[in-house]
């Protein structure tokens, strides 16, 4: 997210990173008033509800491979596992949602808190 050189800066100094700070360097999503975080994170995970757990399972694999693969072996990985996840129920939900132009079951991030 920060780059190598600010990446080695922020865990070579332990330094706290300020929320503004964190913000910006896109290593925090929102910034959240401390009596409305747990509001937020159940927000959160309930924009999750509607997504596909095969979609989500396979992506949460992939970035965790990603720094120990070359991209060509990334890539067939990624279109395997689209063929995987359009092979699924809810990938024909989505499809038949869209074309009858209804909302998608599946919205992140969740709208920002008030």
């Amino acid at each position: 997210m920060v780059g190598v050189q600010r990446a080695k800066e922020l865990m070579l100094s332990a330094r706290e990173v300020p929320a503004d700070e964190a913000l910006r360097l896109g290593i925090a999503m929102e910034i959240v008033p401390a009596d409305g975080l747990l509001a937020r994170a159940h927000a959160l995970a309930a924009s999750f509800r509607g997504a596909s757990p095969l979609a989500l399972g396979l992506i949460k694999a992939e970035v965790g491979m990603s720094l120990a693969t070359d991209l060509r072996t990334a890539l067939a990985n990624e279109a395997d596992h689209q063929a995987l996840c359009f092979e699924t129920d809810t990938h024909r939900t989505a499809v038949r949602r869209f074309l009858a132009k209804e909302p998608a079951a599946f919205q992140f991030p969740a709208a920002p808190a008030g």
